[in-house]
């Protein structure tokens, strides 16, 4: 905090002639609630603005690794299991990987077991039956198929009205990207509201 001392000797000339004691005190109180200063001399209010930008920043850091995450799921399966069971699961009539029924019945430890070590007609994938998939990523693949696999009539539908707008609008790193630009904006508002 400042004190009155500190302050003045930069105190302007009242132009109305008031006392000097009561100036003072309102100048002190408008020099410390704008210029409360940080580390580098600048204003609180431009420190933590830093921080808000570094937190969202972090924040669509994570949220587009989460994406890449399921785009690799994506592919592992586009690669590995569309040859055989379609791209969107429906190929095989013993094996529908497009209804909710059949994933359930099998159950996320029996789909990874049988993906892993092979089953019936299914050849093992899993490393260590030769395979070319570690657990890791067979497990991408099942969790990919519960929850990230477009289902056909999505699709169609999607490519029909030709709007994606809901799917965007449900992609956590574009909602962290509108929200850093948000962030953005406000501090360079509030950036040129202060400076003027």
């Amino acid at each position: 905090m400042m004190s009155a001392r500190a302050v003045r000797g930069n105190i302007p000339a009242t132009p109305d002639g008031t006392s000097a004691s009561s100036y003072t005190r309102l100048f002190i109180l408008q020099k410390e609630d704008a210029m409360l200063l940080g580390r580098w001399g600048q204003p609180a209010r431009f420190s933590r603005a830093i921080l808000l930008v570094t937190l969202a920043v972090v924040l669509s850091t994570v949220a587009a690794g989460c994406i890449g995450a399921s785009v690799t799921s994506k592919q592992l399966y586009e690669t590995n299991c569309a040859e055989c069971h379609g791209e969107f699961g429906n190929r095989l009539p013993i094996a529908r990987l497009d209804s909710k029924e059949f994933l359930a019945s099998i159950g996320e430890a029996g789909l990874v077991a049988a993906t892993r070590d092979g089953k019936g007609a299914m050849p093992a994938w899993g490393k260590a039956k030769g395979g070319p998939l570690d657990d890791r990523q067979i497990v991408a693949i099942v969790q990919y198929l519960e929850t990230g696999r477009p289902q056909p009539e999505k699709v169609a539908q999607t490519n029909l009205e030709g709007d994606n707008l809901d799917q965007l609008i449900k992609n956590p790193a574009v909602l962290m990207m509108l929200f850093t630009v948000c962030v953005l904006g406000f501090l360079w508002t509030m950036n040129r509201v202060t400076s003027h």
